[in-house]
C-alpha cells in the first residue's frame, strides 16, 4: 500500500491543545473514541480564485525579473470528496488517525480513494476532528465571543442545522493575519460538526528558479456526513509480540498505465516503512516512497492498528477466523467493502474496493504481516485507463 497520489493540501490541522484546570489528558477523552471509530466528512478544497499563487512566466519560460513575478490566478482548482478518519489505536496521550480521501470526479461520481493524511493528534482535541465537551465549556468561559478582530480566538453556543438535523453546539472563530478558522462541535458528544478554512498568503520565493510559491492559498470546508463504530474481526484483538521490536519493512513492486493497444511500460516502485513510534496496539510509520528514481515526499508518516481496517498487520488469531467469500465491512458513504478474497494454509487475501477500484491484500498466516499488494483503478485521465500496481514484501527488521 503505498502513499496513493496527490495528498490534499491544507485539509487538517491540529488544533492546539487548551488546558483543562483540575484534570488530566486521560480524563476528558471522548468515551467513543476507541480503535475502529470511524468519522466521515464531505470535503471541499482547494486554491482560492484569484487569490497570489499565480504565476507568471516570459516568453523563455523563466520568470519575469522586471518584478513581475507573479499574477492573480483566474480560474482556481478544488478536490471534492469524503474524508474517512478511523481511530488506529490510542494510549493515554495520542490517538493514531488512519484518515483517507476519496476523490469524487468523472461524470458518475463514484468516489475513488486518492490520498492517505494518517496523522497523530491529542486525545482531548482530536486535530479538528473532536472537542470534548468539557473542553467545549471552558473555551466558551475563559473566550467569550467579542466583536472579530485579527488575532482573536473566542467561542459561544449555538444551534446548528445542517439539512433536517439540529445539534446544541459551540462555535469557535480564529482569526489571524492571513486567514480565518470556523469550527462547529456538537456539545454532547464533542465531534466536528462543520469546518471552514481560508488563507490567502502571497507567495514567496527563497528559490528564485522555482516555479511554484513557497505559501499558496487555501479554502477547505468539512461538513459531517456520519458517525459509527466497526467491527471488524481483530479490532479487539492485541498485536503480535514480534511488532514490538520490528524497525522497518520494505517493500517492492511496479506501477502501470493500460489502456486499449497500450503497450505496458511499468514503472519500478519502492517504499520503507520506517518505526517512528510503536504504541501497543498500533504504530506510526514514516514512509519513503520511490518510483523510478524519483523520490517522493519523504516526510509521508503512515499509521496502522488494531482499529485499522487496511493494517499492515492483522493478529494471527483473527486471520484464523476469516473465511472466502466472508463481508467484513461496507461503508455507506463511500461504497466500499472490504471482503475475503481467498485463503490457504499459508496466507488470506482481503479485497478492498468499489465498481472502480479494486485493491488486493495478503498476509502470512503466521505472523500477520502484509507481505503483497495488488490493485487496479480506473484513472482519472480517461474512462478507458487503468493504473494498476503491485508490492511484495522484501524485508522486515
Amino acid at each position: 500500500m503505498t502513499d496513493n497520489k496527490v495528498r490534499i493540501a491544507c485539509m487538517l490541522a491540529v488544533l492546539p491543545a487548551l488546558p483543562v484546570r483540575g484534570g488530566d489528558v486521560t480524563s476528558i477523552v471522548p468515551d467513543w473514541v476507541r480503535p475502529g471509530f470511524c468519522l466521515t466528512y464531505d470535503l471541499l478544497t482547494g486554491s482560492v480564485a484569484g487569490s497570489l499563487n499565480g504565476i507568471e512566466l516570459n516568453e523563455n519560460g523563466e520568470l519575469y525579473t522586471d518584478g513581475r513575478r507573479y499574477v492573480t490566478e483566474r480560474e482556481g482548482h478544488a478536490s471534492h470528496g469524503i474524508v474517512r478518519a478511523i481511530v488506529a489505536g490510542l494510549d493515554s496521550q495520542v490517538v493514531a488517525l488512519d484518515q483517507v480521501f476519496f476523490l469524487i470526479a468523472g461524470v458518475d461520481s463514484v468516489p475513488m480513494m486518492s490520498s492517505h493524511q494518517d496523522m497523530m493528534v491529542s486525545s482531548d482535541s482530536g486535530g479538528d476532528l473532536w472537542m470534548h465537551p468539557r473542553k467545549q465549556a471552558q473555551t466558551i468561559r475563559e473566550h467569550p465571543w467579542t466583536a472579530p478582530r485579527p488575532g482573536s480566538y473566542m467561542a459561544r453556543a449555538t444551534t446548528w442545522r445542517s439539512g433536517a438535523q439540529s445539534w446544541a453546539a459551540t462555535c469557535i472563530v480564529s482569526l489571524g493575519d492571513t486567514g480565518k478558522t470556523f469550527w462547529v462541535y456538537d456539545q454532547a458528544t464533542g465531534r466536528l460538526l462543520y469546518l471552514s478554512r481560508v488563507t490567502r498568503t502571497p507567495p514567496t520565493y527563497r528559490d528564485p528558479n522555482s516555479r511554484l510559491p513557497d505559501a499558496p492559498s487555501y479554502a477547505t470546508f468539512l461538513r459531517f456526513m456520519g458517525a459509527r463504530q466497526l467491527h471488524h474481526p481483530w479490532v479487539n484483538t492485541a498485536m503480535p509480540e514480534w511488532t514490538r521490536q520490528l524497525h522497518t519493512l520494505s517493500y517492492r513492486g511496479q506501477s502501470a498505465v493500460e489502456f486499449p493497444g497500450s503497450i505496458p511500460a511499468p514503472q519500478a516502485l519502492s517504499q520503507t516503512m520506517e518505526v517512528e513510534r510503536n504504541g501497543g496496539n498500533w504504530i506510526l510509520f514514516r514512509s519513503h516512497v520511490q518510483s523510478e528514481g524519483q523520490i517522493m515526499p519523504s516526510d509521508a508518516r503512515t499509521v496502522t492498528g488494531t482499529g485499522s481496517l487496511l493494517p499492515y498487520v492483522i493478529p494471527p488469531a483473527a486471520l484464523g477466523g476469516l473465511r472466502p467469500g466472508q463481508e467484513i465491512d461496507r461503508d455507506p458513504q463511500t461504497g466500499y467493502a472490504v471482503s475475503v478474497a481467498g485463503a490457504d494454509p499459508q496466507t488470506v487475501t482481503l479485497q478492498f474496493g468499489n465498481p472502480r477500484q479494486i485493491i488486493l491484500l495478503t498476509y502470512d498466516r503466521a505472523q500477520g504481516l502484509l507481505i503483497r499488494t495488488s490493485s487496479r483503478e480506473h484513472s482519472t485521465a480517461g474512462t478507458n485507463m487503468f493504473l494498476v500496481r503491485q508490492m511484495q514484501l522484501v524485508a522486515k527488521r
